[in-house]
């Protein structure tokens, strides 16, 4: 399709709808593009994590096991 046939498309299809019926166009869009870029680049990653070592390999994917941090009550003071 030539650039002058789409531009004559938006202008008649600007005519005919009104400017929130272009506004939601808009968005509808906006969102089929966010959510295709998405799968994209879902698919392309493949099933490797982020360095595609596995997480034995990172110092993050140690299991040092979980930081337990213990909370106790202030004691009320008694200053009679």
């Amino acid at each position: 399709m030539s650039r002058i046939r789409l531009a004559r498309l938006l202008v008649l299809v600007a005519m005919t709808l009104g400017w929130q019926d272009c506004l939601v166009l808009v968005v509808v869009l906006g969102a089929a593009a966010y959510l295709v870029r998405r799968c994209w680049k879902t698919l392309r990653r493949g099933k490797a994590g982020g360095c595609g070592s596995g997480c034995s390999a990172c110092p993050s994917g140690e299991s040092a096991g979980p930081k337990v941090v213990t909370l106790e009550p202030i004691s009320q003071r008694r200053d009679s």
